[in-house]
């Protein structure tokens, strides 16, 4: 009847009678002694049934929340008494289906006023439905059923908890509004604590529930008040009893956890964790408690992982859970940096959590790219999960760059609630591992190609999930802009090494950064050109500013103009001048860009010709009228291009007509990269940059920059001489440009050539020259031509040499070991394998990536060299990444293969020598080396003479010796016999330059502090000798000081870089390592414990074996006894604390390699930094003439580069040093010693063996020589 009429039932009806019939049914003694002997009680008998329809009935009405309670005291309490056998597990089932009928609602988003009384009444017999839940006593399939709604219904109870305390904290974050007032979330606190003291051994359903739960708030750490304050100012005071009241819920939810999973754990079998993990979605959830930033929670969850696999520390569990279930691990990666980039654009501040992010997401690129072991490197797991990665990884790719993209954007507004020094070591990090993220885009492109049987790789086609990947990183570059603000060296350094790999990956990949990213980048650009005291400086130096200006330069849109002169004559009103129908490439060979020094070689024309269609064809009616308007404009021209006019067929055979030019000057116009930028708004930026301190400075930076509606489309234009008057900007900003690419090619040349030709050869080849096309060797000349003479005669030369230093290893006994191949993977015409090295080592056995390897196969004995891309010990083996090249044919280098691999060359000097040859068209005295050409010496003052002598004891062709050098344009040439004073010339050389340099000095600026773009460097000498013996002795001596004004002893600034190893033991305590250590050593505090974290780390490996061991003996133990419950409980004891002892040590561990990982930053960083303090005071760098390649350097300007013993150095290396733009270089030898050393004696015939000065004096018979005691001194 209840059912049939409904509600309408108690129409007209008082609350009373409701209690009363209820009442009267439940306290009737004939309906109790039925329930009593009543034998399997359905859920759906009438017995109970009715309670359920009476209370839908009643749930509408006032009186429900009266009657609820009893209807549940009524089934909890006296239907479970003990004469009830029979009816109370049914009677659960509809206390369980009542409640969560109620809270079914809320769980849908449907609003019920009854959720909180349905809670509440559950709390009331919490301890009921819990034990019932989880008990023991209830595992039994009698109460199957019961368990399985009342955990439903526990579930349903825990969710409401944490979806009210996620609404809170939505509502805390929220700016809309504020004047609301806000309570504090009702969590049922009973529930959470008896649920986890209730969880058993073995009750894997019961742990899939907690962390379904609790991966709702994987994401969410305590708030920070602090963090808060700006949300607190004007809101209503309820606010901040709020926010305690969602970090009160948090640590409910929290509490608990780590105790009751390892009850589960304890003396679970790996076996049944292993089956927890195989349940729905209980990897995901696991892997999204792994990334939280709460300790406790990720390590449970960690130790969930360990028990099923049998791992321990982060690293392997993610490995274990990636290599069993990729799938649903990733999903839980990808549902957390979801939740990750929606929270943490919201909160005040996300900091903990993008440290936990970024330290666990390290690990987890490490485990699926890092040779030779990553995942995505092994076709098993690609063959088996290919379908799956294919559409997972782009995702994943895509979500970090957003994550990325976040914590760029948001951590400087995060810093100013922490401690400086620790902003520092965290977004050094976050910087880290962007570089270690895109350091892997190719491998995870080729794993998600891995269907199509395609493999990324430079020089290749961009695929389709290639191009989204790179485009997904467009707005990290955006953000990344904003960093290079910062004033710490090494996170400037950091935010730079990553600018530059973004940058190159683009450019790699042909696709054009935003528009806004170019914008922001050009401004630090152009801040680097701007002087005086109202501009504000970059941080960038001088050479990060010509790093980043060269690179953008890869992106200049305007490809299609090309300057082809500049003249500045009278200013006129128009100017006709026929137009040339094309421009001849001998005619843009012979153009000289107005910045162009008289000894510079013509340089390679700026932009290279273009493939598109004719000029006309761009050229609308419109446009024409421009061109025919009035106006006076430099000349340009499309390079190789002919310049028609349309017009019909009719009209075809009619000569054309001069082509009158007349556009808009383009030099007031905006610039490509400053299209969009509004002026106010950069001074804006700057006075904000100005007022700014400290890392809390970029807050201020934020918002996004102001972009104007974009110029007009540029067009292919030819501009013809045209008078122009003033400075034409556009030539100027061309210049600036040219001058930058030209300084990295100069720094950073193609040196792919040499690898080419050397890892074709065949290394059983026998013969003098190396096989393949026969060398075309010429002797060297005394002038060349230009640049392409120069290296067709050099390269040739070079090769044989190196095939002549290859050679030599076949003589000798080389160390050879086994290694095998792990993984492979090919890269144009190259192919990189990794490989492991077991076994014992020699202990000065190592790689480097110089070093030439050869491959041998243990039975076919067939050989391949390959040059060593990198190299790493590891506990285990020793791992190497080398290159082959193809050659055509795969040489049979197959993954799991085994080889014997030996060292047969080292390319260091080579490489330098060869990269000087190929940057040698981009040196500034590079005319005068091809064409050395004699310049009379100015006629000395005879005073300036005494006075040097006096000054610094040398005698008067010493003191011509240096006052001519010192005076001379490009090269001097002092030469002299063994103990004629060519040394004390170069200290009293050296000591005179330094007299007469400059003070540096240092921009200040107000409201900000000063940065390393700031202080100026002073004027070093590089001084270079082509042995360590010969720049020791030099270098001692000038340590030692030398004699200055007034006879006083002077001791400059001397810095010995190299190996230490290789240096006399006299100087090596002004070895660049050495004045490190000696800054370290002051300030203990920096040198971390990397040490001490390793021997740790070892003694943590060892107690946590020590425990399994242990651990596993009790379980055995206790597998054999029977009918011993007191031995068994002393067992399960044990096992308990040593299960404690475990999850302790694994925690330590973590934290120690954590702790060493950043150690060893924190101290790279700070020998990065003493580094650059020590060459930045250093007046004079000593070096050998290979070393001078060291990349620091490449830092500094050196005016004046000093080569001694130059006679014994053959050209290549004597042209290392000069990739420093100095002004003046001297060479000091003796010409009739021994020449330089060189192993081809078939080189040797062709000059090879002869040095750069030996040249110079070969080229100019009629030397200025001062003849006393044989000292000359000869400026070229």
């Amino acid at each position: 009847m209840l059912r049939r009429i409904g509600p309408d039932t108690w129409e007209g009806e008082g609350p009373e009678y409701l209690h009363v019939v209820f009442n009267s049914i439940k306290d009737n003694t004939r309906y109790a002694e039925m329930l009593q002997g009543r034998q399997n009680v359905h859920k759906d008998d009438w017995y109970l049934k009715w309670i359920d329809i009476y209370v839908q009935t009643i749930g509408n009405l006032p009186v429900f929340k009266d009657i609820l309670p009893s209807v549940l005291q009524f089934l909890c309490e006296e239907l479970q008494h003990e004469r009830f056998k029979e009816v109370r597990p049914t009677a659960m089932i509809v206390a369980s289906r009542l409640l969560s009928a109620i809270l079914l609602h809320v769980e849908k988003d449907v609003p019920s006023k009854h959720e909180g009384l349905a809670l509440d009444v559950m709390t009331i017999h919490a301890s009921t439905f819990v034990s019932i839940a989880f008990g023991k006593a209830f595992a039994n399939d009698e109460w199957a059923e019961a368990r399985t709604q009342t955990r439903k219904l526990i579930k349903q109870a825990l969710l409401t908890d944490v979806k009210c305390t996620l609404s809170l904290a939505s509502q805390l974050c929220s700016s809309t509004d504020k004047s609301s007032q806000l309570s504090s979330p009702i969590v049922h606190e009973q529930i959470w604590k008896n649920v986890y003291h209730e969880i058993q051994p073995g009750d894997s359903d019961g742990v899939a529930m907690l962390v379904s739960t609790l991966a709702k708030i994987s994401h969410m750490d305590d708030f920070k008040e602090l963090a808060f304050v700006d949300n607190f100012r004007n809101s209503h005071p309820s606010h901040q009893s709020a926010l305690a009241g969602v970090n009160k819920a948090l640590a409910v939810f929290r509490s608990g956890f780590l105790d009751a999973v390892a009850r589960y754990s304890d003396l679970s079998l790996p076996s049944i964790v292993a089956d927890l993990l195989r349940r729905a979605d209980v990897v995901k959830h696991i892997t999204m408690l792994m990334l939280s930033p709460v300790e406790m929670i990720q390590e449970t969850a960690q130790a969930l992982a360990g028990s099923a696999f049998d791992v321990e520390v982060r690293l392997d569990c993610f490995r274990a859970l990636l290599d069993n279930y990729p799938d649903a691990t990733l999903g839980g990666i990808m549902e957390f940096l979801q939740s990750y980039t929606q929270y943490s654009v919201v909160v005040p501040e996300a900091c903990s959590l993008s440290q936990a992010l970024a330290r666990c997401l390290t690990d987890v690129i490490e485990v699926l790219c890092s040779s030779p072991s990553g995942l995505l490197l092994h076709e098993e797991f690609l063959r088996a999960h290919g379908e799956s990665l294919a559409v997972l990884l782009p995702q994943w790719w895509r979500l970090m760059t957003k994550a990325l993209s976040v914590i760029f954007s948001k951590t400087p507004r995060w810093a100013v609630f922490f401690n400086n020094e620790d902003m520092v070591l965290w977004m050094r990090d976050a910087l880290i591992f962007g570089r270690d993220m895109l350091a892997q885009r190719r491998v995870i492109e080729s794993g998600a190609l891995v269907l199509s049987q395609r493999q990324a790789g430079p020089g290749m086609k961009l695929s389709r999930a290639g191009r989204k990947m790179v485009d997904d990183l467009q707005q990290v570059l955006l953000e990344l802009a904003r960093w290079l603000r910062l004033t710490d060296e090494e996170l400037l350094h950091q935010s730079f090494a990553l600018l530059e790999s973004l940058l190159s990956c683009f450019k790699e990949t042909n696709v054009r950064p935003s528009p806004a990213a170019l914008q922001k980048l050009q401004k630090h650009v152009d801040d680097g050109r701007k002087k005086g005291p109202g501009h504000l400086l970059t941080r960038l130096d001088s050479t990060r500013r010509a790093k980043l200006e060269d690179a953008l330069n890869a992106f200049d849109e305007d490809e299609d103009v090309q300057i082809i002169s500049h003249v500045v004559p009278r200013l006129k009103k128009t100017a006709q001048i026929p137009a040339p129908k094309h421009a001849s490439s001998s005619t843009l060979a012979q153009i000289r860009t107005p910045l162009e020094k008289p000894n510079q070689q013509a340089p390679v024309p700026l932009r290279k010709s273009s493939t598109k269609a004719s000029i006309s064809n761009y050229f609308t009616a419109h446009d024409q009228k421009k061109l025919n308007a009035e106006s006076s404009l430099p000349q340009f021209s499309r390079q190789a291009t002919r310049v028609e006019e349309k017009r019909s067929a009719a009209s075809s055979t009619r000569p054309t007509k001069n082509l009158k030019t007349v556009i808009k000057d383009e030099s007031s116009s905006t610039s490509r990269r400053s299209v969009g930028t509004s002026s106010s708004s950069e001074d804006e930026e700057s006075e904000e940059d100005g007022d700014a301190k400290g890392l809390a400075s970029l807050s201020k930076l934020q918002r996004t920059p102001t972009i104007k509606k974009p110029a007009e489309r540029r067009q292919v234009k030819m501009l013809i001489d045209a008078p122009m008057g003033g400075r034409n900007r556009t030539i100027e900003l061309r210049n600036k440009r040219e001058d930058a690419r030209r300084t990295q090619l100069r720094m950073k040349p193609d040196i792919s050539g040499l690898h080419r030709t050397l890892l074709s050869w065949d290394y059983d080849y026998a013969g003098p020259y190396p096989p393949g096309d026969k060398l075309q060797l010429i002797r060297v000349p005394d002038r060349f031509v230009d640049h392409e003479q120069y290296q067709k005669i050099f390269e040739p030369l070079l090769f044989l040499e190196c095939w002549t230093q290859l050679g030599e290893s076949k003589e000798e006994t080389l160390e050879t070991y086994d290694c095998q191949i792990t993984s492979r993977q090919f890269t144009n015409d190259y192919l990189d394998v990794d490989v492991s090295i077991a076994g014992s080592l020699q202990k000065d056995w190592s790689l480097s990536d110089v070093d030439v390897v050869l491959f041998r196969h243990p039975t076919s004995n067939r050989g391949a060299l390959g040059k060593v891309q990198s190299y790493r010990t590891t506990p285990v083996a020793i791992q190497a990444t080398v290159r082959f090249y193809l050659k055509g044919s795969d040489p049979g280098l197959q993954i799991n293969t085994s080889w014997r691999v030996s060292k047969v060359l080292s390319l260091a000097t080579l490489h330098r020598e060869y990269a000087a040859l190929m940057a040698l068209p981009h040196y500034d005295l590079c005319n005068t080396i091809l064409q050395p050409k004699i310049t009379r010496p100015e006629v000395l003052d005879v005073s300036e003479i005494q006075q040097t002598m006096r000054g610094y004891n040398v005698n008067e062709p010493q003191a011509r010796a240096i006052l001519g050098s010192l005076g001379a344009d490009g090269f001097a040439l002092i030469q002299g016999p063994p103990g004629t004073g060519k040394t004390s010339t170069i200290c009293g050389l050296v000591h005179l330059f330094l007299s007469r340099r400059p003070r540096s000095a240092t921009a200040i600026h107000a409201g900000r502090t000063g940065g390393p773009a700031d202080k100026e460097p002073v004027k070093k000498v590089l001084l270079c000798a082509p042995s360590n013996a010969a720049i020791d002795e030099i270098a001692y001596r000038l340590k030692e000081g030398v004699s200055g004004s007034g006879r006083r002893t002077i001791h400059p600034k001397v810095v010995r870089v190299g190996a230490v190893r290789s240096m006399n033991v006299s100087v090596r305590d002004v070895s660049l390592e050495y004045l490190i250590d000696q800054k370290l050593d002051a300030n203990p505090e920096l040198r971390g414990s990397s040490g001490e974290a390793g021997t740790a780390i070892a003694r943590l490996r060892a107690e946590l074996e020590s425990v399994k061991r242990l651990r596993q003996q009790k379980l055995e133990e206790m597998a054999m006894i029977h009918d011993n419950s007191a031995k068994t409980f002393a067992l399960e004891e044990e096992v308990k604390k040593l299960n404690k002892q475990r999850v302790n040590l694994t925690h330590q561990l973590d934290k120690m390699k954590d702790k060493q990982k950043s150690d060893s930053r924190t101290l790279d960083a700070t020998r990065r930094k003493f580094r650059a303090e020590v060459l930045q005071e250093a007046d004079v760098i000593c070096s050998t003439l290979s070393g001078s390649a060291y990349e620091y350097l490449e830092t500094y300007d050196f005016e004046m580069v000093i080569i001694d013993e130059a006679a014994q150095a053959i050209e290549l290396s004597s042209l290392i040093p000069l990739k420093y733009g100095c002004k003046t270089c001297v060479m000091v030898g003796d010409p009739q010693q021994l020449p330089p050393t060189v192993k081809s004696l078939d080189a040797c015939k062709f000059g090879y063996d002869q040095s750069l000065f030996v040249r110079f004096q070969r080229t100019n018979r009629m030397l200025f020589i001062y003849s006393v005691y044989n000292i000359a001194c000869i400026p070229i």
